[in-house]
């Protein structure tokens, strides 16, 4: 799939938009000054999952499995939770927009979360790509190669023995 949306992505980028009459590529280069680039750190933090807890009156949490101590001020209390669900080693503790200290793994069994897919799931077979995208993705290649041309090793070979040409 990533080889047909680089594809679907090339061709997007580069068609001349009806209403701008610019290619998004040409409209967004112009406009580069004003992109904002976000921080890896940032954009960790945006894709964190989050859910709410009550914490318990021994000052721990649950979170898929694995028990985790909290700040003992937050006995009973509800409070959101933020993690990667591909690393529960890390469990940030909010209460009404502050930061309290991270969870501390008190009881650890599982280091992903269980709602992730598992990388054994792939035995469904190749995903069935859109006609489109595979005429797109064979036209570009095709137009790839007229560009770079083909080798041939007759012609290398000829060049060769006709003296010290370059190849």
């Amino acid at each position: 799939m990533n080889d047909f949306l680089r594809s679907w992505l090339e061709a997007y980028d580069n068609r001349v938009h009806r209403s701008t009459k610019q290619t998004p590529k040409k409209r967004y280069e112009a406009k580069s000054e004003h992109t904002r680039h976000l921080s890896a750190e940032i954009l960790k933090e945006i894709f964190l999952w989050e859910e709410e807890r009550t914490v318990r009156k021994t000052a721990v949490i649950d979170v898929d499995g694995n028990l985790y101590d909290v700040d003992s001020s937050l006995r009973g209390k509800r409070i959101q939770i933020r993690y990667n669900p591909f690393d529960l080693s890390t469990i940030q503790v909010w209460k009404d927009n502050e930061r309290f200290e991270d969870a501390q793994p008190a009881e650890f069994r599982n280091q992903r979360h269980s709602k992730l897919p598992n990388d054994t799931d792939h035995d469904h077979g190749p995903v069935a790509a859109s006609s489109f995208l595979e005429q797109l993705k064979k036209k570009q290649e095709e137009e790839k190669r007229k560009q770079v041309g083909t080798t041939s090793f007759t012609k290398l070979k000829e060049k060769q023995s006709r003296g010290n040409e370059k190849c």
